[in-house]
């Protein structure tokens, strides 16, 4: 419109953009108050789709914080099971005091994992996150025509989908985060025996 030079195009811009709109210019000015009146409180008594169930559409209220926590989580438990091998190896490997420039290795190795496993954290979270962020439900309005019900049964379809994969990923991070905390354990125990 703004390039074709339709300036007359702009005032109709809210009609253009609408979903669904009503227009009865072409009776009585009171006639069409009502009538507009009556397909309003019509379309506020229509019963809206429901496509996210409960628990998954207040967990995608806090999809930010689950991501955070997933990120933290995953980076605590892989950060102690590092420090819990660094203890083990030199509890295991070295009676008296521990040579510099092993010291200097370890601390070096350690500060690159450390940055492996921030990544590792964080892609745990982004996926919760992009998984949570794909479920979608203000695509439908009606629910009246086959297309419409149609297009509601492909919706709750593809939210099943999403629902599933953030259920998949929140699993393997837990899988993931339970491994490293018994491994840690392990460690730890082994190099006080």
């Amino acid at each position: 419109m703004l390039f074709a030079g339709n300036a007359d195009e702009f005032e109709n811009l809210d009609v253009i953009g609408a979903p669904s709109f009503c227009r009865v210019d072409f009776i009585n000015a009171q006639l069409s108050k009502e009538l507009i009146n009556v397909v309003s409180d019509w379309h506020k008594g229509r019963k809206s789709p429901k496509l996210i169930p409960d628990l998954i559409y207040s967990l995608k209220g806090r999809r930010q914080a689950i991501a955070e926590l997933a990120d933290f989580i995953t980076s605590f438990s892989l950060i102690a099971l590092l420090s819990s091998i660094f203890y083990w190896a030199s509890v295991r490997h070295f009676t008296g005091q521990l040579p510099v420039h092993i010291a200097l290795c370890a601390i070096f190795m350690g500060l690159f994992v450390l940055r492996v496993i921030g990544k590792i954290g964080n892609s745990f979270g982004r996926l919760l996150f992009k998984s949570l962020s794909d479920v979608e439900g203000s695509k439908v309005v009606f629910e009246f025509t086959t297309g419409d019900k149609k297009q509601i049964a492909e919706q709750r379809q593809k939210n099943k989908n999403q629902s599933i994969k953030f259920a998949w990923n929140a699993i393997w991070n837990i899988v993931l985060n339970l491994i490293a905390s018994g491994l840690w354990a392990y460690f730890f125990a082994t190099s006080n025996s």
